[in-house]
């Protein structure tokens, strides 16, 4: 293993012990087996040790999306791998996402932070990967979609309310993979008509 991941894997390990404010770089130096400077070598700051924990754990989430959407027949077999490979993946990787969902910084996210469109980009990716396959869906047959966009972002939602859920609730919350899966082809079956709304 290199400095580098040594450092990536020691600050993630902390971060999911103690949350990100209450970890100091001398902590993360001192379980990587590296001096502090080596860790400023090669992230700056604790906030960039952060940064590259979520540029690699978006890295390998956008690839295993892309990866379903590519690998399917239609847009409701290419929806329904998605939404599997979701929840498999919060599964594998459930620590580097509760540091990101418990602890990343809202600041990096306003529109005067220079490294707002590096979190964005990868955000937008997301839903444009969903989109796209609404979209094939919609095109094919499969599902029935009449706004992709706005289907997409609802679908978002879901997903990640269930992995908050999942990950920051007091309740003891079971696995709920294959029920949202299950709901959402529901939803979005081609020959099922919409539910009236409750009055």
């Amino acid at each position: 293993m290199s400095r580098k991941s040594a450092i990536l894997a020691a600050a993630t390990d902390l971060f999911a012990e103690k949350g990100f404010n209450e970890t100091c770089t001398a902590e993360i130096a001192a379980r990587a087996g590296v001096a502090q400077g080596t860790l400023f070598y090669h992230f700056k700051s604790k906030e960039g040790v952060l940064l590259e924990v979520f540029a690699d754990v978006m890295g390998a989430y956008l690839h295993g999306q892309e990866q379903a959407l590519q690998g399917a027949g239609d847009g409701r077999a290419a929806l329904e791998e998605m939404l599997r490979f979701h929840f498999r993946f919060l599964k594998d990787n459930s620590r580097h996402l509760l540091v990101l969902i418990r602890d990343f910084p809202c600041h990096l996210l306003r529109e005067d932070c220079p490294r707002r469109s590096q979190v964005r980009e990868k955000l937008l990716a997301m839903i444009a990967l969903l989109r796209t396959c609404l979209e094939r869906g919609a095109h094919d047959g499969s599902l029935r979609v009449e706004d992709p966009q706005t289907t997409a972002l609802l679908l978002r939602g879901l997903l990640s309310g269930l992995t908050r859920q999942q990950l920051l609730s007091p309740l003891d919350v079971p696995d709920l993979g294959e029920e949202a899966v299950a709901f959402c082809l529901e939803a979005l079956r081609p020959d099922g008509s919409p539910a009236p709304l409750a009055t």
